[in-house]
């Protein structure tokens, strides 16, 4: 894994890599992703033209509503004021998002955030609870755009995808509703993206 030194060789892989994304942008901070690591950088205008860049991690994702405030307090964001970065985002299919960042060191102790994406109705079947190995073969791809995001949770942060499948299955939340969670849904913990194969769960790159 690749460690920055400075910060002029951290931007120089923003800018040049494809691998990097603008995932935020504010007054004096910008928030980047590297795709190849799953990792996020921030880096800030410092006094005196001395720019500052940090790791920092994903710790909430949440839809902009008037009842945002109430995500706010249960996962405990207000105590992280201090070393928080936040701010409105557009996400991968036009919607709009609000994303709050933590330094990693801080983030220890806040909970995972899940998604579950299921197949649209009126996606091709021949991807409805296929196996990754037999629609690759045929030469189609895994594409947010074939799915629908049906449900977010906050889960402790020792949740494994194992226990989401298990819950999901068997103690399924009233307000999901999706069907049981089976092959070729996907489950987003944090960023990462993971396609609910015949056995286990296969990464996927470029989902957001």
């Amino acid at each position: 894994m690749k460690e920055y030194k400075t910060y002029s060789e951290l931007l120089f892989d923003a800018e040049n890599s494809p691998y990097f994304s603008y995932v935020l942008r504010g007054d004096g901070f910008s928030v980047v992703y590297d795709e190849s690591t799953g990792r996020y950088f921030c880096f800030e205008e410092g006094e005196n033209d001395a720019d500052v860049f940090t790791e920092v991690k994903l710790v909430a994702r949440l839809t902009p509503t008037n009842d945002m405030g109430e995500d706010v307090d249960r996962l405990g964001l207000e105590n992280l004021f201090d070393c928080v970065c936040s701010g409105e985002a557009e996400g991968k299919n036009g919607e709009r998002e609000y994303l709050w960042f933590a330094s990693a060191d801080k983030a220890e102790g806040i909970g995972k955030r899940f998604e579950i994406w299921q197949l649209r109705r009126d996606a091709d079947r021949s991807l409805k609870f296929e196996g990754y190995d037999s629609i690759t073969s045929e030469g189609k791809t895994v594409d947010s755009s074939n799915y629908d995001h049906i449900y977010t949770c906050e889960r402790p942060k020792e949740t494994t995808l194992n226990d989401i499948f298990m819950e999901f299955n068997i103690y399924i939340p009233e307000d999901f509703k999706g069907h049981s969670l089976s092959v070729s849904d996907v489950i987003v913990e944090g960023e990462k993206a993971f396609y609910v194969d015949t056995f286990g769960f296969r990464p996927l790159m470029g989902w957001r």
